[in-house]
């Protein structure tokens, strides 16, 4: 289901470790909503500013596929956990330092993002404190 001009829910269920990990993972209605507001007021604005690609590398995981990944905290927001009203993605693009650039622009939108310099990517995540001052890390 498209969300965006350039994003489509599907893209938030992905791993390239473990793709037999995600046949069984969906979106609640309130999942799906969360994903559409992440993309509608972060992400698709971020792409429009950078004029760039942004991959998304990790979205929703199921627990199972979350074990799987080496380093995962049994918390995280990737698990879109209903009382926290979390969410989370990973993602890439051709210039990370623009893009958490953009996010330090817009720190009142999410509650976390680090930039992991090693493996390129940017992890984001938080919807549930939407107006209030993400925290920002370079790893």
């Amino acid at each position: 289901m498209r969300i965006s001009k350039d994003f489509w829910r599907e893209e938030f269920i992905v791993s390239e470790d473990h793709p037999e990990l995600l046949k069984d993972i969906s979106f609640t209605p309130m999942e799906a909503e969360r994903t559409r507001c992440l993309v509608l007021y972060l992400l698709q604005p971020m792409r429009d500013h950078l004029n760039a690609r942004i991959d998304i590398l990790s979205g929703k995981r199921s627990l199972e596929l979350n074990n799987a990944i080496p380093g995962s905290h049994p918390n995280s927001d990737h698990l879109y956990k209903p009382e926290r009203k979390s969410i989370a993605c990973d993602f890439t693009t051709s210039d990370l330092a623009k893009a958490f650039e953009y996010l330090n622009m817009n720190r009142t939108l999410f509650k976390m993002a680090y930039m992991n310099t090693r493996k390129n990517f940017i992890h984001l995540s938080g919807l549930d404190n939407l107006w209030g001052r993400g925290t920002l890390k370079i790893l």
